[in-house]
């Protein structure tokens, strides 16, 4: 039906708001012709600027097209700040459909500022003759974490009461997205502009309306920029939107996602213009990491030879060592890079042997070879060349190389299932922004390879056979393929996903792996007092571990929905040394980028 409604807007600078009552009960009523409609349309004689609407036919759903838009109250009043002339059209829902009476058009000639005399209509505009300029917060400036969050509607999510459930820096923006400008004025009226190089729709010029009293924000012929990729998971983009945070630099505005995944909240962080163009960083130093021995990290015995990492050989992270893209493979990265798999070809050969006296080599793509010193400074992760200086050209603007002081800081190390040292993340400190601009090298051949298969067994068998239970305090994270960058913490559960009843599954629960006397690994699940048997392969290499007869044990109450179905699961984090004690994430992929992984501890 809402569909059949005629929304006449005119845009004239238009503030309007309604008076809200308690709403009757609406219901579709019997049939009525048009010359049976009545109604009131009035302006307040003592302030002209008042429009009080009534049906006056009882037992009827009222729908009122206004210049604001809908209403379906038997009694409503429009505020209108400013002089034009608009239209309205009154109908009722009948049984025989909508019916409508001819609309309407009143005029108003006198200004009444003192409905948009509001800090929240100053924080959003400037106030009245001035406008506003705000962007999407790209996660530089201080305030959010990224252009997009998300929370839980079942939680209290209202102005400054709401509490977002993840926070990721990055959720696929592109910079067209982040290109992307909307202004509020009140220059003549509440006029709207967008600039909308991500979207097909092009720029905007609609109108808007701020409920003050109920923190909810309504557009007209323009919608609040947005990232594009997530447009079509939502439905309202334009009317009663909840403002969560709006000052003078920040808003925070709710969309609910309405598509097949289920409701949840979108949380669009904004910053004005002003302060982004304004913006001057805290001078953030450097941090410093506990890798251990830095020294046996880069040469272990005598030495150790580093090669460049062609399939993800560079990215940013934060000061923290987080990778801030989600780069996987050379397919991952994009065109503006200049890096594919034409350009790995430069980098191919390129290797870094450091030995545990001191010396370095740097090798060359086309074999050449270097040799200098080097100095490792544990205190601040830093090491510094001499004589042979890394500087490999990968593809256009982009090359592995040191700061002018020929140094390196380590920001990341990687260990495989083994718990050895597998990657390194040298980094280049940002001048500009806290960030570390960080070149991925991995561990060359050794020739002592380890039976990672053996090692798998071992981990989950023991000599005979172990017995796991999910981790309550830390049970299950949502990751990408790598397994990193999860949204969720040791020691805190939040009540979509984890309750009491939840908990209760869990501990009422347990998995074993049995080795056989053949070599071959049993699994078997317990759950409810019943257990049941499958087939296990363990594939080392793959990292996976496939049960073919059944499924990890099920979760019951608020996480009854979580995915626990095979028959492949992948191994997403932990070492095979330390499963006696830290335990091992199982993960079942849940989406094309993302694992639900499982935290199994030892019993």
């Amino acid at each position: 039906m809402k569909n059949n409604l005629k929304l006449l807007y005119t845009l004239l600078g238009l503030v309007f708001l309604f008076a809200y009552c308690t709403p009757d009960k609406y219901e579709m009523g019997a049939s009525i012709s048009k010359d049976e409609l009545k109604y009131s349309i009035l302006q307040n004689p003592e302030d002209p600027n008042m429009i009080i609407m009534e049906s006056l036919n009882p037992g009827f759903t009222p729908t009122w097209a206004t210049p604001y838009g809908q209403s379906i109250r038997v009694k409503d009043t429009l505020y209108i700040a400013f002089p034009g002339t608009y239209t309205f059209q009154y109908g009722v829902l009948s049984g025989g459909g909508i019916v409508e009476a001819d609309a309407i058009n009143i005029t108003i000639t006198t200004t009444n500022l003192s409905y948009v005399d509001d800090p929240l209509w100053t924080a959003l505009c400037g106030g009245v003759d001035n406008e506003k300029t705000w962007i999407l917060d790209t996660g530089k400036y201080g305030l959010a974490s990224g252009p997009m969050g998300y929370a839980d509607p079942s939680a209290t999510q209202e102005y400054e009461n709401f509490t977002p459930n993840w926070e990721p820096g990055d959720v696929g923006q592109t910079a067209e997205d982040l290109a992307a400008t909307m202004t509020f004025s009140l220059k003549g009226g509440p006029y709207l502009t967008t600039v909308k190089p991500n979207e097909s729709g092009g720029n905007e010029s609609g109108t808007y309306f701020l409920n003050a009293s109920t923190h909810t924000l309504t557009t007209s012929n323009a919608s609040i920029i947005r990232l594009a990729s997530f447009i079509d998971n939502a439905s309202n983009w334009t009317s009663n939107i909840k403002i969560l945070r709006l000052n003078e630099n920040q808003m925070r505005l709710a969309i609910m996602r309405t598509n097949s995944e289920g409701p949840w909240y979108y949380i669009f962080n904004y910053v004005s213009k002003t302060y982004a163009d304004n913006y001057v960083p805290e001078d953030v130093p450097d941090p410093n990491f506990n890798f251990g021995d830095q020294s046996e990290i880069l040469s272990v015995t005598s030495s150790k030879t580093w090669v460049v990492d062609t399939n993800t050989p560079f990215n940013w992270s934060d000061l923290n060592g987080n990778l801030m893209n989600d780069w996987n493979s050379i397919e991952d990265y994009p065109d503006w890079t200049g890096y594919n798999a034409a350009a790995s070809a430069n980098i191919a050969g390129c290797a870094i042997t450091f030995t545990k006296d001191g010396k370095v080599t740097i090798r060359e793509n086309d074999g050449t070879e270097t040799e200098g010193t080097y100095t490792n400074k544990q205190s601040t992760n830093t090491i510094t060349f001499k004589d042979a200086i890394p500087n490999f050209p990968v593809a256009g603007w982009v090359n592995i190389s040191t700061t002018a002081a020929n140094q390196w800081k380590i920001v990341k190390i990687e260990h495989d299932v083994m718990g050895s040292v597998s990657g390194i993340w040298f980094g280049n400190r940002d001048a500009n922004e806290p960030q570390y601009m960080v070149y991925h090298f991995i561990v060359g051949n050794t020739g002592n390879e380890v039976d990672v298969n053996k090692a798998m067994k071992k981990a989950l068998c023991g000599t005979g056979s172990k017995t796991f239970k999910i981790d309550t305090n830390w049970p299950v994270d949502w990751t990408n393929l790598k397994g990193e960058n999860g949204c969720t913490v040791a020691g805190t559960q939040d009540g979509w996903y984890w309750d009491a009843a939840t908990i209760a599954s869990a501990q009422n629960a347990s998995i074993t792996f049995t080795q056989n006397t053949d070599g071959s690994v049993t699994f078997s699940k317990t759950q409810g007092g019943i257990t049941t048997t499958s087939p296990c392969v363990l594939d080392a290499e793959k990292m996976t571990v496939t049960i073919s007869d059944t499924g990890l044990p099920a979760f019951e109450g608020a996480g009854s929905w979580l995915p626990v179905t095979g028959p492949t699961y992948k191994w997403v984090r932990g070492t095979f040394t330390n499963v006696d004690t830290d335990g091992f994430w199982l993960g079942v992929m849940s989406k094309e980028d993302e694992y639900t992984a499982y935290h199994y501890i030892l019993k």
